[in-house]
């Protein structure tokens, strides 16, 4: 009886709980509304073209669909160097957006970075990278969160096989790959696959350069103690980290959802552990504040989670190019560094 007893008894502070979290849910949710915090969704955003690797309708309820396989993708659109009648590029950028992001959402988010990016003389092919990233339940996320956690995640083969299959078409080319928020996850997951997966680890297969930016994920994962380190020693020449202390998306809903800090917020643990090739970019001053039109106001700095990849008018102009200009000055600059030694 005693046992029973406590049964009921912890069914009924789990009920008790989750209905305390979508409450709290839905008056936070409301909160961030009226401050405009929310998802960018509901903006005048231009649509732009740009070649898509994707992986929509793969994933449901954190589970791989019927129809495919853990290793497969489409593409939309050529992109250079993949496609008959398209030539092989110096420099290939892969952005991967973060959660909640239908189709078109994902889209938008790519030409932001892609408009704020050329804004700051990066020239390079571009494509984007599309996952079922849309899976918010309540406006706190406190159970999509998780199985989009899981859905990032279970990207990571995919992203690794795109990534081998393009240096067999274009061997040369120098891959760069650029992570928002829970996208960070997909890239660090695809850098375990190439390093770890015996599909992959004995091919020679580098990603010159990795920028986290708003990095959704735990703040020790990219150590050489832990999940990530060794993968990002091995793979990545050069791994770039742009966090802001102010960032409070990351800063309390993160902890929230997580229990723990996030990289984006926090930069790395420890750095006792920092993989030898890791980099952090205070990226604070480059993230303004915004007013509840999406335009930029003369707030502190460095609280703008969705500022990150820039910010364009309804007439797809730049309003903020966000952490862009950094990443840009990075990847352009190593090349440049490159040429010099006479590398290719």
């Amino acid at each position: 009886m005693a046992d029973i007893k406590m049964k009921k008894q912890t069914v009924r502070i789990v009920i008790v709980s989750i209905l305390i979290i979508l409450a709290g849910g839905g008056i936070t949710g409301w909160i961030m509304n009226r401050l405009g915090l929310m998802s960018l969704s509901d903006w005048n955003e231009p649509s732009l073209p740009m070649p898509i690797i994707s992986t929509r309708g793969h994933f449901r309820n954190g589970k791989l669909t019927r129809e495919h396989g853990v290793y497969d993708y489409e593409t939309i659109g050529k992109i250079p160097g993949y496609h008959a009648g398209t030539r092989s590029p110096d420099d290939l950028l892969i952005i991967v957006h973060g959660f909640n992001n239908y189709p078109q959402e994902a889209s938008n988010s790519c030409g932001r970075a892609q408009r704020s990016l050329q804004l700051n003389g990066f020239d390079a092919a571009l494509v984007g990278y599309s996952w079922d990233a849309n899976t918010q339940l309540d406006p706190m996320a406190m159970v999509g969160f998780h199985e989009g956690r899981i859905q990032a995640t279970m990207n990571g083969p995919k992203l690794a096989r795109f990534i081998v299959d393009y240096k067999a078409k274009c061997p040369t080319a120098r891959i760069h790959v650029l992570g928002y928020s829970l996208g960070v996850r997909t890239i660090l997951e695809c850098l375990r696959v190439l390093d770890e997966n015996p599909a992959f680890r004995d091919l020679p297969v580098m990603i010159d350069s990795i920028h986290m930016v708003g990095a959704s994920v735990d703040n020790e994962e990219v150590q050489t103690n832990h999940l990530y380190g060794k993968a990002i020693e091995n793979r990545v020449g050069t791994f770039y980290n742009y966090y802001s202390r102010e960032d409070n998306v990351l800063g309390w809903l993160y902890l929230m959802k997580e229990g723990d800090r996030a990289l984006g917020e926090t930069d790395i643990e420890n750095r006792n552990f920092a993989p030898s090739n890791y980099v952090s970019v205070d990226a604070h001053n480059e993230l303004v504040s915004l007013d509840q039109s999406g335009q930029v106001s003369k707030g502190p700095k460095g609280d703008n989670h969705m500022g990150c990849l820039g910010l364009l008018d309804e007439n797809g102009n730049v309003i903020d190019d966000g952490v862009m200009n950094l990443v840009a000055e990075n990847i352009l600059g190593m090349n440049g560094s490159q040429e010099e030694d006479g590398n290719p």
